[in-house]
């Protein structure tokens, strides 16, 4: 299968992993205390990526150059701090907020790059993501908006807010 063809089945993937996250945790968190789940979940990730790295680029590919603050400080923004404060934010709200909070991430990324380096969001751009947000909300509500508050909105919200923004300062 060339590249072109698997790149459907590879944003799929993509969709279907990040759509599944929440629910999954919410049904993990009365179980495993979120700081463990995120330390379980990014550090066999990481071993299993390192191990690639190490095999497909060798060792040399491992040293951080001068870089190592930067690469910390970013680690913990897009994965300690996105997971962390999505999990928790699942202990005081459902994974239906959440999942609603999340594809508010190209808007808020547009907004930083605004904020950052002047690069003002195309119409497009912004129009776009208000049809994707009211996709989004529409297939979590089943069309009735009045759902929507039924998840405590509130503190836990906010933690995933939160953690969407570490993200999109990470990437």
């Amino acid at each position: 299968m060339s590249n072109k063809a698997a790149a459907p089945l590879f944003a799929l993937v993509a969709v279907l992993s990040w759509g599944a996250m929440f629910p999954i945790a919410a049904h993990a968190i009365p179980r495993v205390e979120p700081f463990h789940l995120t330390a379980l979940r990014y550090g066999i990730a990481s071993l299993l990526f390192v191990a690639l790295l190490w095999r497909a680029e060798g060792l040399v590919k491992l040293r951080p150059d001068g870089r190592a603050l930067r690469l910390w400080v970013l680690g913990t923004l897009g994965f300690a701090g996105f997971n962390l404060l999505s999990y928790i934010g699942l202990e005081h709200t459902g994974p239906r907020n959440a999942a609603l909070i999340v594809p508010t991430m190209p808007l808020i990324t547009a907004i930083v790059r605004w904020a950052r380096d002047g690069i003002r969001p195309a119409a497009a751009t912004i129009g776009a993501t208000v049809v994707a947000l009211t996709g989004v909300v529409l297939v979590i509500s089943h069309g009735d908006l009045a759902t929507l508050g039924e998840g405590g909105v509130g503190f836990g919200s906010l933690l995933v807010l939160a953690g969407v923004f570490c993200w999109v300062l990470y990437t």
